[in-house]
């Protein structure tokens, strides 16, 4: 035991010493590393989580859960909100660009000068000669 002990308080921040000493005494990780030191060894930090989270009652835990399933629930339903908003839009004005090149089209028939048609809906003359 006395083995142990002495690398219980040595202060070599190795990944073998790191992790006999959360095996030994998880808390004293904490102690003998800054955040930003144990911030280099993931598992280590995903294992001291895990301890942390031992500590919570069955109803915290569910509540936690139930609050995370939420935020997933309210992402998921953003992200398809989003999607379909830029769909719609993409229509919408797909459907106005139709609109707007059939009376161009009209007008240039009807005689109307280039430059009036321009200033008529805000486009330059080059792009109604497109027409």
């Amino acid at each position: 035991m006395k083995y142990l002990d002495k690398n219980i308080n040595f202060k070599n921040k190795e990944k073998q010493s790191l992790w006999l000493t959360f095996l030994t005494e998880p808390a004293k990780i904490l102690e003998m590393m800054s955040p930003t030191e144990l911030a280099k060894f993931n598992e280590i930090c995903d294992a001291l989580d895990i301890v942390k989270a031992s500590n919570y009652t069955e109803a915290q835990i569910n509540g936690m859960e139930k609050y995370l399933d939420e935020v997933r629930s309210y992402n998921s339903g953003m992200a398809y909100a989003e999607k379909k908003g830029i769909e719609k839009g993409i229509e919408k004005g797909m459907k106005k660009g139709i609109n707007i090149a059939l009376l161009i089209v009209n007008d240039l028939k009807s005689g109307i000068p280039v430059s009036e048609i321009a200033d008529k809906y805000k486009i330059s003359e080059s792009m109604v000669l497109k027409f």
